[in-house]
């Protein structure tokens, strides 16, 4: 007896819950929006033939309610930590050889580092899709600052390179802190050389080369 009013009770139940129309999945008792995909719930409409209800019907939308809309893709690509390192980006910057900008502001006493402080801003902002960066306003604010805005832009760009980093699953590091080191250390061109490394990796993971 008890065995058969369980398996009537448990019949009855199963039949009555409610399952969503667009993934099928199992619907709580007065839960307004699935918990899977996100479709909101509407009430339950009797059919006129019997108590059968198809669960791939989709309910239509209540009076006054807007229609269900889909996540954007950005929308999905900040949600998901498993979407490609391809859409978190702008434009990934070009592949520079570190050895050949060192040589290159040695040779000219320190004239070429500006230039390249630079191009590493623009690779960032194209990259990051940073509007607010703008390095030639950087640059310029370094020499009216007689160079401290420098100091601040040796922690500044490093901290955005983390930033790319994790976007594309790398570990942050300190390369922040060690940079603006360097650089009070008089060893700004260092500073520069790590930057580009780490930019150099991080364009060869985005076009999967490594």
């Amino acid at each position: 007896m008890i065995t058969a009013a369980f398996l009537e009770w448990a019949l009855v139940t199963d039949t009555a819950r409610i399952y969503c129309s667009r993934c099928g999945a199992p619907i709580r008792p007065g839960a307004k929006f699935c918990t899977r995909c996100g479709l909101r719930v509407t009430a339950p409409q009797e059919e006129e033939s019997s108590g059968y209800r198809s669960v791939f019907s989709s309910p239509a939308p209540a009076i006054g309610e807007p229609p269900y809309a889909s996540p954007s893709m950005e929308e999905w690509r900040t949600l998901s930590r498993w979407a490609s390192p391809h859409a978190f980006f702008g434009t990934p910057g070009p592949e520079r050889h570190v050895t050949l900008y060192v040589v290159l502001s040695l040779l000219s006493c320190g004239l070429f580092t500006p230039i390249w402080m630079y191009l590493i801003g623009r690779d960032l902002r194209r990259a990051l899709v940073h509007e607010e960066l703008r390095p030639g306003l950087d640059l310029l604010l370094a020499a009216v600052t007689c160079g401290v805005w420098w100091f601040y832009l040796l922690y500044r760009y490093p901290s955005l390179i983390v930033k790319l980093k994790r976007r594309v699953g790398l570990s942050g590091g300190d390369l922040p802190v060690i940079s603006l080191v360097l650089g009070i250390l008089s060893l700004g061109l260092v500073s520069l050389a790590l930057m580009q490394s780490e930019l150099n990796h991080i364009w060869r993971v985005v076009e999967g080369r490594t």
